[in-house]
């Protein structure tokens, strides 16, 4: 991850380099014999550049044109560091799912309160015979076949 953040630091700083090359009609640079020596020298022609393509392949291109192949290396090189970047922390930790989870479980076991429910209003149920009256009806009954 942190060489992929390098690269990419690399490629911006290239970035600004080919920017500013057709500002001017010279530049001044140091020129590499080996790895530790160098030689001063001038580019004269600021708007031509060459760019690695890879597997020591190397295209002349306007610095425009350059601009953009650099446009598309940072993306792709976006898109892999978003792809093996660790996952962000998870926003509750495991001991607070289990707190909530028991809390839950207390919920669910206590003893549940039964919503007020309105009362609907009772059919009048029909008046009551006196006494006497059921009585003889409940022996007419008990004599019929």
């Amino acid at each position: 991850m942190e060489a992929l953040e390098d690269l990419k630091s690399q490629y911006l700083e290239v970035k600004q380099v080919i920017k500013s090359l057709p500002e001017s009609s010279e530049h001044e640079i140091l020129i590499p014999l080996t790895k530790v020596g160098f030689i001063p020298g001038k580019v004269k022609s600021t708007n031509k550049v060459w760019v690695g393509m890879g597997k020591d392949t190397f295209v002349e291109t306007s610095a425009s044109a350059c601009e953009g192949i650099i446009h598309k290396k940072l993306a792709e090189i976006d898109l892999e560091i978003n792809r093996v970047k660790p996952p962000s922390a998870p926003e509750k930790s495991v001991e607070e799912v289990f707190n909530r989870l028991k809390e839950l479980e207390q919920e669910e076991s206590a003893p549940t309160i039964n919503p007020i429910q309105e009362k609907k209003p009772q059919e009048p149920s029909p008046p009551q015979p006196p006494a006497k009256v059921s009585k003889f009806k409940q022996e007419m009954m008990a004599k019929r076949p």
